[in-house]
């Protein structure tokens, strides 16, 4: 993805170096990252992962609020005020309030975790004992980024979002869209859950808007990660300005998500130099992978096996 994303960058960079890069590619914090240091081009990521629904916080109204799955979910998450805030796939509730009463809601979304009897509220019972706070992701996201838990499920085999024939329909309405055969407002691929097109249209109108999440430059917004490390939080838009609202991460969750920000930075400058070494470094500082001797054996596989796309030297 880094690599496929920087040639993007490269024809960006010759035809329209004064555009942004709005990303909705995975692994998110790492390709950021990557755009941000080793191209000239302003990147933001776009997800919305945490809020756990299509149209708002719909895992929060579902614990906060007892609204059931679906439209009552998406219809109550409309009351709450709710901040997120952390790394992508991995971002941590640190407030939720009701709307009208301003009443903290926090206590009420602990109770509902404490009561679940699946593995899902499972793994976040045990997430919040070790590490004192409550993940907002879906749990075998969070999972990810963490050392192998024996009720996680990890997702090792495509398709992931849709299946090869539905890629092909979004490339083709793609090309339509880009050779003005078809209105970007009819494209359903445009019409995407992260709205990144009412950020482009925000930021080319100078308009104000308020974004509950968005993945950017740590500018001081989480004062316990390194400043400039690619964080998703919320922040505002602002006469073509933007900046993080300040948030604060528990110790413990802060310092975790620091470690995996480190493994990003790894990752990214390793991709972007074709440096192995650097990968290297990566797999041993990354606390999901607990058996160090095969992940490394697989990572030179994996980066052998795609050579033609990105080549490593050995």
């Amino acid at each position: 993805s880094i690599t496929l994303a920087l040639a993007v960058a490269r024809d960006m960079e010759a035809l329209c170096p004064r555009a942004d890069l709005l990303d909705v590619t995975n692994p998110m914090p790492r390709v950021v990252t990557a755009l941000r240091r080793f191209s000239s081009l302003r990147a933001f990521g776009f997800c919305n992962a945490a809020q756990g629904g299509r149209s708002g916080y719909e895992r929060a109204a579902q614990w906060a609020l007892g609204a059931a799955p679906g439209p009552e979910a998406v219809a109550a998450a409309a009351n709450l005020a709710v901040v997120t805030a952390g790394l992508n796939h991995f971002a941590w509730f640190l407030s939720v309030r009701d709307r009208r009463s301003g009443a903290d809601l926090m206590p009420r979304m602990a109770e509902s975790v404490a009561r679940g009897q699946d593995r899902a509220h499972a793994l976040l019972r045990r997430w919040q004992a070790r590490y004192g706070g409550l993940a907002a992701c879906a749990p075998d996201h969070t999972a990810e980024f963490l050392p192998q838990e024996p009720d996680a499920r990890y997702h090792t085999h495509p398709p992931y979002h849709g299946t090869p024939a539905e890629r092909r329909d979004r490339w083709r309405e793609l090309r339509q869209v880009a050779a003005g055969r078809l209105h970007w407002r009819r494209a359903e691929t445009l019409v995407s859950w992260e709205h990144p097109v009412d950020f482009a249209v925000a930021l080319a109108r100078r308009q104000s808007l308020d974004l509950p999440m968005l993945n950017f430059p740590n500018d001081g917004c989480i004062p316990s990660l390194p400043a400039g490390r690619i964080v998703e939080a919320p922040a505002r838009l602002e006469g073509g300005k933007l900046a993080g609202l300040p948030v604060v991460l528990p110790p413990r969750v802060a310092e975790l998500c620091r470690v995996v920000s480190d493994v990003h930075e790894l990752v990214a400058e390793g991709v972007a130099r074709h440096d192995r070494r650097l990968l290297r470094r990566a797999v041993e500082a990354d606390p999901a992978v607990a058996d160090k001797a095969p992940a490394l054996a697989a990572l030179d596989d994996l980066l052998d096996a795609h050579a033609d796309l990105c080549p490593f030297p050995r």
